[in-house]
């Protein structure tokens, strides 16, 4: 059981716990007043705050470095921030939407 107050499994990172995810710029969800904790895999990365549940499969989700490179055999066009602005966008609308950069 998480002690943090997300109903999380904990492949879920807060944004400080993550190496290469700068924590600033990131918008606090207007429901739970909470920021993001983020879950970087192999190939996907997503974004849930303390308003979703575990196992409910509904999340923010961009395509992994992984998954560029394996698409394209480079890393030159992963986008580091898209998770950050796809986060951002969710919390103004509440839809969970794609960017045009990557395959999500």
């Amino acid at each position: 059981m998480r002690d943090d107050g997300y109903d999380l499994i904990d492949s879920f990172l807060p944004l400080d716990k993550i190496k290469y995810y700068d924590p600033e710029g990131w918008k606090e969800c207007k429901q739970c007043n909470s920021l993001p904790c983020l879950w970087l895999f192999d190939n996907g990365s997503h974004a849930c705050c303390k308003c979703f549940e575990k196992y409910t499969n509904i999340t923010v989700r961009t395509e992994s470095i992984m998954s560029v490179l394996k698409r394209t055999g480079t890393t030159e066009e992963y986008y580091i921030d898209a998770l950050k602005e796809a986060w951002n966008r969710f919390v103004e609308t509440r839809k969970i939407t794609t960017l045009e950069k990557g395959r999500w």
